[in-house]
């Protein structure tokens, strides 16, 4: 890899430190083989301008396209980028997703963090910094990767690789995926005040019910993190609307996309058919992790007279913080008007 010296200067020679470390420092990190699950590793590095010469700091581009994760014990590459789907192994990229959780053991109980973003740093104890996100596919389950770091510098290869000047590397353990059944599903109801002035002749009760997941293989608290469906254009909007006996009272159902407690205008609107001509702020999401539903009784004796109306059962998928996956079936209900104030759900 010599080069002639008298072609245009290099802009930096090689690596003199360098070494791979898990963001969360463990005996040994598990991670899901879900395909989705993203484990973070540094890579630090010190970056010299001449051979033995002094410690420059290297824009993250020329480090990003120079550096490489690698198998320990073979020094074979593993596959760079976005894979979803089939079977590619292990993996690793730039960019983090949703799904950064790493459980942890911890005295025999297994417990949750989730790794906080540092994409480049140019000062960790005088050497640089990247981050790196690793997952692996489903083919991938029940095994143990150590995975080591090479740089291909100018005018050489740095890697902590086996064999090499020093040794670096991480350990990860690989999990089956949890696969949420519907005896995996719980939920809870949770009466809310409704703060506001409403018009003299309209009553208002708000009901939330949080949907949770549960798992007999516990690795830390199941943190739903992403919601997903066909009928996105409906989240946020009355999917069911039901009347009483007395077409005075109606019920009508809500489903919130994950997200952080917060406050929501639903009013002067229509709930598919049904007119709500006044301003009407509701609270949702207090439960962080947790699917919100909100069904919202509302009592005028000035409403029309309409049949009850809803969308077809639709199907949702939610993630835990690890990437694992549930999938459910949202059903209407109608029977009588007890059913017609709760939320029913069935496994797909």
């Amino acid at each position: 890899m010599n080069r002639d010296k008298n072609e245009e200067t290099l802009v930096w020679y090689g690596i003199s430190e360098l070494e791979i470390k898990l963001r969360s420092e463990t005996d040994g990190s598990l991670i899901f083989a879900n395909g989705r699950n993203m484990i973070t590793v540094d890579v630090f590095f010190k970056a010299t301008k001449t051979e033995g010469g002094d410690v420059i700091e290297l824009p993250y581009d020329v480090i990003l396209n120079n550096t490489y994760l690698i198998d320990f014990n073979s020094g074979e590459k593993l596959n760079k980028g976005v894979y979803s789907g089939g079977e590619f192994g292990w993996a690793y990229t730039n960019e983090p997703n949703e799904f950064t959780g790493v459980p942890i053991v911890k005295t025999s109980t297994l417990k949750t963090f989730v790794d906080q973003p540092v994409a480049f740093e140019g000062d960790s104890g005088g050497m640089q910094r990247i981050s790196f996100y690793i997952y692996c596919s489903e083919s991938e389950q029940n095994k143990i990767k150590n995975i080591a770091v090479m740089v291909i510098a100018p005018d050489m290869i740095f890697s902590t690789a086996h064999g090499q000047q020093k040794d670096s590397f991480i350990q990860l353990k690989s999990l089956e995926e949890i696969k949420y059944k519907f005896a995996d599903a719980k939920t809870k109801s949770e009466a809310v005040n409704i703060n506001g002035t409403l018009p003299d002749n309209v009553s208002v009760w708000q009901k939330n019910v949080y949907f949770t997941l549960e798992s007999n293989v516990i690795y830390g608290k199941c943190l739903i993190t992403k919601l997903e469906t066909d009928f996105y254009d409906l989240i946020g909007k009355a999917h069911q609307c039901y009347h009483s006996n007395e077409y005075t009272t109606y019920y009508a159902h809500f489903l919130w996309d994950v997200g952080k407690e917060s406050e929501v205008s639903i009013g002067e609107s229509k709930w598919i058919s049904l007119p709500i001509n006044f301003p009407l702020k509701i609270k949702i999401n207090q439960h962080f992790g947790e699917l919100c539903f909100s069904i919202l009784t509302v009592m005028d004796y000035n409403f029309p007279k309409l049949q009850d109306q809803w969308y077809d059962a639709f199907i949702f998928t939610v993630y835990d913080q690890f990437g694992n996956k549930g999938i459910y079936g949202l059903i209407p209900d109608n029977t009588n008007d007890e059913s017609k104030q709760e939320v029913y759900f069935a496994e797909v």
